[in-house]
């Protein structure tokens, strides 16, 4: 599900960057592996003259593996280079401006992978009205019950019983670009309401996917958008404040700190 939703995101995104900008859109897969698995199937189908891409991996076995890929297939007229660096702090050399940059680099939550420092790199490099794929990463703060969580995969997300606290962080072309300056990382703070004996009172985060525009991942249709429980908050009590901010570095993930009433 994943891989389709994105291949269908980002052939959107092309066709709304080549109205923009006409073709061939160049479009940078960073993170690409070595099969480019979100990249190829479209080159293959869009040909040259619709996007050019380049394919950039931290990993010099991937970007080898990559190549060989793309003249297994015989696509070496889609792309436009292969480039064996970190995205994270990669530069554009040019000449080709960047018009789409697709990142997927995703645990669940935001977590494990460099998805943030990816995208705080990328994004202030795009070419004015550029385009970043998936569009929005949101990550909203919900009590949940875990035991219920569990046992209602199969049912309607009416039936989890959750409490909405309010969005994280929605990561975004407007917000990386902000973290690429140094602004600091939004910061989610929500007072719980007065709770039932009956509410749930586990501290979880939901991560919905929106890839572009109506091209949605939905939570539980991929791995990275599973909820993260945060455990070490405990039980959630009625009128306490739970802060929660995206720490970044070598282990990326949200740090949930609940101040009692």
């Amino acid at each position: 599900m994943r891989t389709a939703r994105i291949l269908q995101g980002l052939s959107a995104a092309i066709d709304a960057a080549t109205a923009r900008f006409g073709a061939p859109v160049e479009v940078l897969y960073a993170g690409c592996g070595p099969f480019a698995p979100l990249v190829l199937p479209l080159a293959a189908r869009l040909g040259p003259g619709a996007a050019r891409f380049t394919l950039l991996d931290v990993h010099e076995r991937s970007v080898e593996m990559a190549r060989l890929a793309v003249a297994a297939l015989g696509l070496e007229p889609c792309v436009r280079a292969f480039v064996n660096a970190d995205a994270t702090t990669w530069r554009n050399p040019g000449p080709a401006p960047l018009q789409v940059v697709l990142v997927e680099a995703l645990g669940r939550a935001l977590e494990k992978e460099p998805q943030v420092r990816i995208l705080a790199n990328l994004a202030p490099q795009l070419a004015p009205g550029g385009l970043v794929v998936p569009e929005r990463i949101v990550v909203r703060a919900c009590l949940a019950s875990l035991a219920r969580e569990v046992v209602s995969l199969t049912e309607a997300p009416a039936e989890r019983r959750r409490l909405v606290l309010g969005t994280v962080f929605d990561l975004n072309l407007e917000t990386a670009c902000a973290l690429g300056r140094g602004e600091p990382v939004p910061t989610g703070r929500f007072r719980v309401p007065d709770l039932s004996p009956d509410d749930p009172r586990d501290l979880m985060l939901a991560t919905t996917l929106v890839v572009w525009d109506d091209v949605v991942l939905e939570e539980y249709e991929s791995g990275i958008t599973y909820p993260a429980f945060q455990q070490r908050a405990g039980r959630v009590r009625s009128g306490a404040t739970i802060e929660v901010c995206h720490q970044d570095g070598p282990d990326p993930r949200f740090v949930c700190r609940l101040e009692p009433v």
